[in-house]
């Protein structure tokens, strides 16, 4: 989904337009290959030419800012953090289909990552909700 679907999507209806409000309020920044007109109020842009600018990009915001970092993104975004070890949670919506194609979530994930459950919830349509915690790699044995 790209960033201006979601936008647009957040205008639909009430609720929607109440969660919009919040995070129009928020800063947003884009992760792009190219520049971009951004709709979005409090929104930037950082240019990513490959796989370790991206790397640096994040790395640095974390270490500067010390907030967290959400990531509403396509798969191969987040084949990306995988591979480079920028996440520190991990929240998953599992959906009761069997997709025969398409990208692998976990596919290009380099080195093993061993993750904590941190929470677990059921919806009523069947799809479960799980919560992660990455274990640090100074901590790990797997």
């Amino acid at each position: 989904m790209t960033r201006n679907v979601i936008y647009r999507y957040h205008l639909t209806t009430a609720l929607e337009r109440t969660f919009a409000a919040r995070i129009n309020e928020i800063e947003k920044v884009v992760l792009t290959n190219k520049e971009l007109e951004l709709d979005w109020r409090n929104s930037r842009q950082i240019i990513v030419r490959d796989s370790d600018s991206l790397s640096r990009e994040v790395k640095a915001r974390k270490q500067r800012d010390g907030k967290k970092i959400s990531v509403e993104s396509g798969v191969r975004t987040w084949q990306s953090f995988i591979r480079h070890e920028l996440f520190d949670e991990l929240r998953l919506l599992i959906h009761p289909v069997i997709a025969a194609r398409g990208d692998k979530l976990f596919h290009d994930a380099g080195t093993a990552c061993r993750l904590e459950l941190l929470d677990c919830k059921r919806f009523g349509n069947g799809v479960v909700a799980l919560h992660y915690e990455r274990y640090r790699r100074s901590e790990m044995s797997v």
